[in-house]
């Protein structure tokens, strides 16, 4: 940080320095004073310069002091502040060595010391034993925190019928409540009986013209609606499952996903483009579908069958298949009603669907309200994205349990959620992003919100929805900036594991590796990707693990922090996105020589950001151009809301790319996500001009 003088250039500055600090150990009593002032850093009084952590050994012969009629001892001086971060004393003794921690309190706690210094003992113990083991190979734990880790944060074990699948839950509940409303849209109102009749129509439809069998697939692209729903049950009461695609899923993109998934029909809505993949599949309007069989059809698949396909971002530029079978499926539900919102009420409990059927994060509240006697609230897609609107609708249908992102509970937040009046939410689970203490705290600070419980749940698509859950307690001062996702649901385990595959103890950070009930069947037509992804469990032999590529750690009260992610997949509102597949998108434009994608946190919350170079010869396409060759292969929440072009990508010295060192996007990007559109009357003129001012 020393300033160039005159004419010195950075090579000679560089040597000097070098010149400066090997000149100065060449003395061994060198003031630390003055190696701080020779290295010009920076001072910062609330931190020590230069280090943090101090390692002293003293191995002093001992001296014994001899006083005629005094006997002396030696006495340990408890100073009561502590220098550095951290200070490991050692002391050569006549029984052994000793040693001494002197930590920040700030930043440490007791316990974790005591843990710090068991793992040191556990780690000599391990280098005794086998002293010519590498590093990595060394251990830390102890029996005990093994048996910690392994089985007493993961006693999860709860039974259940491994008969049940959704159809069949479903049915037992229309038989225990015909005549009770299951289903709303809008202005429209169906009963149990109602909406089982209308799936009963669909299933015999289906048999009858396409015969399908257990595992086979069945693709969905429908408006939100009652019809949605009844196609669902009717497509897995047909032994069929259900594959969902959303409304504005890019041609190209709906073509590869019908074609990987071997789809054996195409489900869409009244009026919607029939022709289109006429010549793929075939294609049926759902609301046309009918038949006069309307009891219920016998079943042929069971829990070990396949109940939906979802298709996620994929790493190599092509999404990829998550396949999930009833008996996940069951599990989940079981473990959601009895964690979060068994207490209130058996059934009639007002559920609010809000998230995409071509999501997974819908799973949890169609099912768990239909098969348990609840009703189902389907909320609109204008409504969803208005705050004041959605929190009225939550008022007036006096909804009581919802799913949300964090992003949207910020919206729901800010439009005055927690000081609604007639609000008569008792449950809201929110996941899909890290949630924020802050927000919590916020929302807990409403008028309205005394009987409220938000719930933090987690779990990537490949282990069923939710594989955790934590309840905020509006008692928790909550200090730390993200909230934790708490402990596994039933019969679902964590493992925090090191890049060798080793358990780590507890507060060391690692990737979280699942197994249990809810760990999908694997890829579709993507054995490689498979076998990668889902390994052989270490501690459970014949079982598997699915390796999330989320870094976590355990706390001491057996709740799980999430750290972030350790590759480059990225959560933007909610949305699951590998930012290989928006890169690789990107390349294919002609003009683009290399790219790579970002998540980055603006005002507004996490927005992408696209950087690339441009072939030698080539002009830079703007962002239109670049909007318009993705939305071709990606729907719109994975288009970039920036733009950067820049000369070359800034790499490390591996010569990987430094995405640390990217620019932020906002002062270089080409645009934002929208693209201007001029004025076209009088009154849009109007518009722009008192918008501009």
């Amino acid at each position: 940080r020393t300033r160039l003088q005159g004419d010195m250039s950075f090579a000679e500055l560089l040597q000097q320095q070098k010149q400066t600090i090997l000149d100065a150990f060449e003395h061994e009593h060198y003031p630390f004073d003055r190696l701080v002032e020779e290295l010009d850093i920076p001072r910062d009084m609330s931190r020590s310069a230069v280090f943090d952590v101090m390692v002293v050994m003293q191995n002093n012969e001992e001296v014994t002091l001899h006083l005629e009629g005094v006997e002396a001892t030696a006495v340990s001086s408890q100073i009561g502040l502590s220098k550095y971060d951290l200070t490991f004393n050692f002391t050569q003794m006549p029984q052994g060595l000793g040693i001494g921690i002197e930590y920040n309190t700030d930043l440490f706690k007791e316990e974790r010391i005591i843990r710090m210094l068991d793992h040191f003992a556990e780690l000599t113990r391990s280098i005794l034993v086998r002293p010519e083991r590498n590093i990595g190979e060394l251990n830390l734990l102890s029996a005990a925190e093994r048996k910690l880790l392994l089985e007493t944060f993961n006693d999860t074990v709860v039974p259940f019928s491994q008969q049940e699948t959704i159809v069949s839950l479903f049915e037992q509940q229309v038989a225990r409540t015909p005549d009770n409303i299951a289903l709303i849209f809008e202005d429209r109102t169906l009963t149990y009986q109602e909406v089982n009749v209308a799936a009963n129509r669909v299933a015999h439809y289906l048999r009858e013209h396409y015969d399908p069998q257990p595992d086979d697939i069945i693709a969905l692209q429908l408006e939100r609606s009652e019809w949605m729903v009844i196609a669902i049950l009717g497509v897995l009461k047909s032994g069929a499952a259900y594959l969902p695609i959303a409304q504005d899923t890019p041609a190209a993109r709906m073509g590869y996903i019908l074609r990987d998934s071997s789809a054996r029909v195409l489900l869409t809505g009244a009026g919607g483009d029939t022709q289109t993949y006429a010549s793929v599949l075939p294609v049926e309007e759902i609301e046309k579908i009918s038949h006069v069989k309307a009891a219920n059809p016998e079943y042929r698949a069971d829990s070990g069958s396949l109940a939906y396909a979802i298709y996620t971002s994929g790493s190599t530029g092509s999404p990829k298949g998550v396949m999930i079978e009833h008996g996940s499926v069951v599990n989940l539900l079981w473990g959601l009603r009895d964690s979060c919102y068994g207490g209130l009420a058996s059934t009639g409990l007002h559920f609010a669907l809000l998230a995409s059927y071509s999501f997974d994060a819908s799973v949890q509240m169609l099912f768990g309200s239909l098969l348990f006697g609840h009703r189902l609230f389907l909320v609109a897609e204008d409504v969803k994205r208005e705050g004041k609107q959605l929190i009225h609708l939550i008022c007036e249908k006096k909804i009581q349990v919802m799913d949300c992102t964090p992003a949207l509970l910020g919206l729901l937040t800010d439009a005055g959620l927690g000081e609604a009046a007639g609000l008569n939410l008792r449950v809201i689970l929110v996941g899909g992003e890290a949630l924020s203490a802050n927000l919590t705290r916020k929302l807990y600070g409403g008028s309205a919100t005394e009987s409220l419980t938000v719930f933090n749940v987690y779990g990537p698509t490949e282990t069923t929805v939710d594989v955790s859950c934590y309840s905020v307690d509006r008692e928790e001062l909550l200090p730390q900036a993200v909230v934790p996702i708490g402990r596994p649901l039933q019969n679902c385990n964590f493992y925090v594991l090191s890049s060798q595959g080793d358990l780590l103890p507890i507060g060391y950070p690692g990737e979280l590796y699942i197994g249990g009930a809810g760990l999908a069947r694997g890829y579709l037509n993507s054995p490689e990707l498979t076998a990668e992804k889902f390994i052989a469990h270490p501690y459970k032999p014949g079982e598997r693990l699915y390796r999330t590529g989320d870094l976590a750690r355990w706390l001491p009260d057996g709740n799980l922090e999430y750290l972030g992610r350790a590759d480059h997949q990225l959560k933007i509102r909610g949305y699951r996105i590998e930012a290989g597949e928006v890169e690789h998108a990107l390349l294919s434009h002609p003009a683009v020589q290399s790219a790579v994608v970002i998540g980055y946190e603006s005002t507004g919350g996490r927005e992408l950001a696209a950087y690339f170079t441009v072939k030698a010869g080539e002009n830079s396409p703007d962002s239109q151009e670049l909007r318009q060759q993705l939305s071709v292969t990606l729907p719109e929440y994975m288009i970039p809301s920036y733009f950067v072009v820049l000369e070359m990508l800034p790499l490390t010295v591996s010569g990987k790319v430094d995405r640390r060192a990217l620019p932020a996007p906002q002062a270089v990007s080409l645009s934002g996500s929208t693209v201007y559109s001029p004025p076209r009357n009088p009154s849009e003129y109007a518009l722009q001009k008192l918008w501009s001012s």
